[in-house]
């Protein structure tokens, strides 16, 4: 901006007029959209992009997140990120969040971009980035204790484990059991012939979210009591 600036004594003569110059440089602005949806205990991967009008800039700055319940727990402190170099080189956002509550959460973070000396280093204005980090299923084994070796079997559709945060039940689920086979788990069901060690995991999945949970349990038999004459 130009500015022609003329000086006036206190008796109204004026002085030569000079002309002053104002620089405004532009400041860096964050792409629209920004965030990530994660399960409990998985970490974020938001790339920090910007507007396509932007101008670059070198540095991603935030205070600490601010999550939307205290049971959804994160990083207490902010970040500030340099860009890379080279032409892949990006910022990103990674860290890891745990929801402990029996709904989704989600945290907010206050991200303002800096630009490069050449166009002046300005600050850009603080724009929301959120995070959504849905519940993980919460479960209560049904294992058996012990399994007579008189009867050396187990119902897995009578052990199912409970779900514990029920808040969403009936909330679209899948529920599998696996038998370890020596090198790998295999899909079963039903009632099933058994040893002592052996292994089965439950694994309940939200099929909305995709988020989950597992469950090992082993076999431990009882040998069955015999009568003396």
């Amino acid at each position: 901006a130009t500015y022609t600036i003329t000086p006036v004594s206190a008796a109204g003569c004026e002085g030569d007029a000079e002309t002053v110059v104002i620089k405004v440089n532009p400041f860096p602005v964050l792409a629209d959209g920004l965030g990530d949806t994660i399960c409990s205990g998985s970490t974020t991967n938001i790339a920090l992009s910007l507007s396509s009008t932007s101008i670059n800039a070198v540095t991603f700055t935030w205070p600490a997140p601010t999550p939307s319940s205290t049971g959804l727990i994160g990083p207490g402190v902010g970040n500030s990120i340099s860009v890379p170099s080279g032409v892949s080189g990006q910022p990103f956002i990674r860290d890891q969040w745990t929801n402990i509550t029996n709904a989704p959460q989600y945290a907010e973070y206050y991200v303002r971009p800096i630009g490069d000396a050449a166009t002046g280093g300005c600050i850009g204005d603080p724009d929301t980035v959120t995070v959504f980090v849905d519940h993980e299923p919460v479960l209560k084994s049904n294992w058996p204790d012990q399994i007579c070796s008189s009867d050396p079997t187990v119902n897995l559709n009578l052990v199912s484990p409970t779900l514990l945060n029920p808040i969403f039940n009936p909330f679209p689920f899948t529920g599998v059991w696996e038998r370890w086979m020596g090198s790998s788990w295999t899909v079963v069901s039903g009632v099933q012939t058994v040893s002592n060690g052996d292994q089965f995991r439950y694994t309940y999945t939200f099929t909305t979210t995709g988020c989950f949970t597992t469950l090992t349990e082993t076999v431990n038999l009882e040998d069955s009591p015999t009568m003396t004459a």
